[in-house]
Formats: structure tokens, C-alpha cells, sequence
């Protein structure tokens, strides 16, 4: 009895890990085929449009790869776009949605920025360079996850006001600032220092004088591994999987949901800052011009979140793809309008949050269970009705004898009285 409880047990085990390495089969695959299918409709697209499909597929990868330059541009872009990405899934993953990754990304790069521009640093002050935008995104997120565990203040209204809040008090320190050598006369910000940025002459040498690549990369490859570690090995990132798919199976655990999510919003802010840093210290050396807009970079994390499921393998993978079609922009454009590498990421975005909703409620699983369900309680009914009849058939047949025995035995009795 024990031997056959022990082995019912571990088929249940191996039942519950082969369902989830399946999951985890379907949603790379999906993401794959979304990612083909919506650049077979750009192609299709394009060539509506009158341009050759097939110089937009060449131009992603010439712009990457044609040379050292190219590729190094392709690493330093893919640094940055993999910590905002990770800075929007791991949100995610707790079910909530940090739409205020842009504000923490331009709030990490211009404290950076700040710190290095005007206190000359040099490579012994780099330390804090990524420090200071880390702890600046961090303490964002903080104060966004806070509201939002604390006062049940929702974190997309304060996201996007705090969005606001930093790229305005930006436009001020650059528009009116008592330092003249902050902004040039076209109002644009002025070029850092190389031997105060993130770039090093090694990677430098490696890669071409005009490529971007910067420390960045090493940063970024490091936080995706810690990043993956709390989540698959640590109780916290256990506890984060199970609170952003079942908040109530949470707190019947007893999951301190109120510091999860201030926990996980603050590392959310901090990803985002270190991003903000790798791209205005490292990337461009530079903050970004004075407009009327939130600068956009930040917001490809959350199609990298997206497209990725919020899992770290897939963001990174995910980020590889964002990156080409970022690095290729400046060469497609040649050929083709821009705008269409948006709408194939849009399309892909549409695709993927549609495969998203089949893998999470699963109709077509629903629906034939509903008609399995249904033709199982057909089949029931038939089975009852059928088992009436023979129970009525029988009942008459023993009904029929019993009046044959009955007549015979009056007519037995009625021989023996005469």
C-alpha cells in the first residue's frame, strides 16, 4: 500500500514538471513563430508599400554585423534594452505594471550623468556613477511600490506621474540652468568626457573608435543572472511567481504581499536607473535633447517583457531581437520609412499578447472539455435511458410470465373442481 502511495506521488511529481517544461516549450515556440510571422507581414507590408521586402531583412542584420563597429553598437544598445526589459517583467511577474520605467531610466541617467559631468570623476569614480543611478531608480520604485502596498494608490497612475514629474524637472535643470557650460546654444546637452564615462579604451580598441559599446555590457550580463537566481532559486522569487498568479493563494500562504511588492518595485527601479546610466554614460555619453515628449528608449522594455513572458531567459533572447531592430534602424531608413520597423514591433507585440491570452485561459483546452463534458453526460443519459428500457422490457416479459403462471394455475384449479 505504501509502494503504491510513494509511486502515485512521484508520477504526480514527474506529471507536474513534464506540464511545466512543456509550458515553458509553448510559450518559447510561440514566441518564435510570433516574431517570424510578424516580420513575414512587415515583408508583406513593405512590399505593398512598393519597397523590396528583402532589403529589410539583409538591413537588420548588415546594420548589426556588416562591421566591429556595427556589432559593438548592437551589444551596447542590447545592454540597456535587456535592464529595462528586466526592470518591466520582473513587475510582471508580481502582477503589477511599471509603465515608470521611462522616468526611473532618465532619473538613473541623469543622476549619473550629473555626478560625472560636473565632478570630473575619472575611471576611480565610476563606482559611483553606477551607483548613483542604481540607488536613484531604486528609491522611484520604492516610493511607487510603497503607495501602492501602503495606500492601494494604483502604480500606473503614479507611474506615469512621477514620468512627467522627472522629465520636466530634466527640461528645467537643461533649459535654465545657472551654468552656462551645461547646455550648448542649440540647447542640446553637452558631451561627457570619455575618461568620465562608462566606455574603455580596451573595448574601444576591440571594437572601433565609433562603436558605443561600453561596460554596460558586463553590467547587464551580471544583472540577468542575479536577476534569474532570485527567481528560480531564492523563497522571495517563489513567492513573487506564486503572488502575480494567484494573489489569494498568497495570502492564504501567508505571503507578506505588502513588502513583495515594495521589494520587488524597488529592484524593478533599480534595473531601470542602471539601464538609464549604460545608455546616457556609456552608450551616447550624452542626456538626451530638450522636447516635448518622454524620451521612448525605455518603453521597448515592455515589449521585451512581453515578448519574452517576463521569464529571464526569454528577455534576454528578447532583447537580442530589440536590439537588431534597433541598431538597423539608421541603416534601413535608407531604404525604407522607419516607421515600419515600429509597426512590425507592434504587430509582434499583437501577436504575442494574443498567444499570451491562450496560453493563460486556454479556450480552445475549455471548449473541448466542454464538449467532452458534454457528450459524456449525453452518453450517460443514453446509458440511463437504455438501462429503462431493459428494466421495463424485463418488467413486462416477468409481468407476461407471471400472468401465464397465474392462468394456468386457474385453469389447473378450475379442472380439479369439476
Amino acid at each position: 500500500m505504501k509502494n503504491n502511495s510513494y509511486t502515485s506521488a512521484v508520477n504526480k511529481i514527474k506529471d507536474a514538471n513534464y506540464d511545466k517544461i512543456n509550458r515553458k516549450m509553448r510559450r518559447s515556440n510561440y514566441a518564435v513563430a510570433s516574431i517570424f510571422l510578424g516580420l513575414i507581414l512587415g515583408m508583406i507590408l513593405i512590399a505593398i508599400l512598393g519597397a523590396n521586402p528583402f532589403i529589410f531583412i539583409s538591413s537588420l542584420f548588415k546594420g548589426s554585423f556588416q562591421s566591429s563597429e556595427d556589432f559593438g553598437n548592437f551589444l551596447a544598445n542590447f545592454s540597456w534594452l535587456l535592464l529595462v526589459g528586466l526592470s518591466v517583467g520582473l513587475a510582471l511577474k508580481m502582477g503589477l505594471f511599471n509603465i515608470g520605467v521611462t522616468g526611473q531610466f532618465l532619473l538613473g541617467g541623469i543622476t549619473g550623468f550629473y555626478w560625472a559631468y560636473f565632478a570630473h570623476v575619472g575611471r576611480f569614480g565610476m563606482v559611483f556613477s553606477i551607483l548613483i543611478p542604481l540607488l536613484s531608480g531604486a528609491l522611484l520604485g520604492w516610493l511607487i511600490g510603497y503607495l501602492k502596498a501602503k495606500h492601494n494608490v494604483n502604480e500606473v497612475l503614479t507611474s506615469i506621474m512621477f514620468n512627467w514629474i522627472i522629465f520636466n524637472l530634466y527640461k528645467y535643470t537643461t533649459s535654465y540652468s545657472p551654468t552656462k557650460e551645461w547646455t550648448t546654444t542649440s540647447g542640446a546637452t553637452q558631451v561627457i568626457d570619455s575618461a568620465n564615462s562608462l566606455r574603455t579604451e580596451n573595448l574601444t580598441a576591440i571594437f572601433g573608435n565609433q562603436s558605443e559599446i561600453s561596460w554596460g555590457i558586463f553590467l547587464a550580463l551580471f544583472a540577468v543572472v542575479i536577476i534569474w537566481f532570485l527567481l528560480k532559486k531564492t523563497q522571495w522569487g517563489k513567492q513573487v511567481s506564486v503572488t502575480g498568479n494567484n494573489p489569494n493563494a498568497a495570502t492564504y500562504a501567508g505571503f507578506n504581499k505588502d513588502r513583495n511588492i515594495i521589494t520587488t518595485m524597488t529592484i524593478s527601479g533599480a534595473l531601470a536607473g542602471l539601464g538609464g546610466a549604460i545608455m546616457y554614460l556609456g552608450s551616447k555619453e550624452s542626456l538626451p535633447g530638450i522636447g516635448y515628449d518622454l524620451p521612448g528608449e525605455a518603453f521597448n522594455g515592455i515589449a521585451i517583457a512581453l515578448i519574452g513572458f517576463s521569464s529571464p531567459g526569454g528577455m534576454f533572447a528578447a532583447s537580442l531581437f530589440m536590439s537588431l531592430l534597433v541598431t538597423s534602424q539608421t541603416f534601413i531608413q535608407v531604404f525604407i520609412p522607419v516607421e515600419i520597423i515600429q509597426l512590425v514591433t507592434g504587430i509582434i507585440i499583437w501577436l504575442v499578447a494574443i498567444v499570451n491570452y491562450f496560453i493563460i485561459y486556454d479556450p480552445i483546452h475549455k471548449i473541448s472539455l466542454r464538449l467532452k463534458n458534454r457528450k459524456t453526460e449525453m452518453q450517460k443519459a443514453s446509458a440511463i435511458a437504455s438501462n429503462n428500457s431493459v428494466n421495463i422490457k424485463t418488467k413486462n416479459l416477468k409481468e407476461t410470465e407471471n400472468n401465464k403462471i397465474e392462468k394456468t394455475r386457474e385453469t389447473k384449479d378450475m379442472g380439479g373442481d369439476r
